[in-house]
């Protein structure tokens, strides 16, 4: 802090990471502009998926309630897992999924493209069941919440296919975390707690 006023900036608080990505939730909740919210639209799941851990963190109305570590590695374990089904250099295997996550003209055999399915497969199962386990903690009396969005957010949010394979195991929508009002790279969902 002392280092940040030093150089002339004001600091006016400083977050821990489920605070961070509560406001990163509630940023792209009111940019959305929804017109017909569910009773519990105020109530969201974030999932951070950091380099070496994951976070759960259950929102309402910006602010975190519930935070939970699950016992799943994040993206280095899941680049480890792809590595070696590939036979890659994880470097190697870093920049395959950034460019599949950017959209880059990424030529990929059916071999491969079938490998990385498994392996988002085999990252998601185990993530899916420690969601459902923090939701059911979630539906218990006194906090009684159920999210009506699950958003992805974090380094790990490149592993393709990620979102739509969380969405099947969970029966519910999971989205990318984006600013649909902004433009850049400011707005990919890694950096949505930056």
């Amino acid at each position: 802090v002392s280092r940040l006023q030093k150089a002339g900036f004001m600091v006016e608080g400083i977050d821990g990471l489920p605070t961070a990505c509560a406001r990163a939730v509630a940023m792209m909740v009111e940019s959305d502009q929804v017109h017909d919210a569910p009773p519990n639209a105020s109530q969201q799941m974030c999932i951070h998926i950091g380099w070496k851990t994951c976070l759960l963190i259950l929102v309402q109305d910006g602010v975190p309630v519930l935070a939970r570590v699950p016992r799943i590695g994040g993206l280095c374990e899941f680049l480890t897992s792809l590595s070696n089904a590939l036979q890659l250099q994880t470097a190697e295997t870093m920049r395959l999924i950034r460019g599949l996550h950017q959209g880059l003209p990424v030529h990929t055999s059916r071999f491969v493209r079938r490998r990385i399915e498994e392996a988002v497969q085999d990252w998601c199962l185990p993530m899916g069941d420690e969601i459902s386990r923090s939701l059911t903690f979630a539906r218990r009396p006194g906090l009684r919440m159920t999210p009506s969005a699950f958003v992805v957010m974090g380094p790990g949010s490149i592993i393709p296919e990620l979102k739509e394979s969380l969405s099947h195991d969970l029966a519910n929508e999971v989205r990318l975390w984006n600013l649909p009002t902004s433009q850049g790279a400011g707005c990919s969902p890694e950096y949505a707690v930056a």
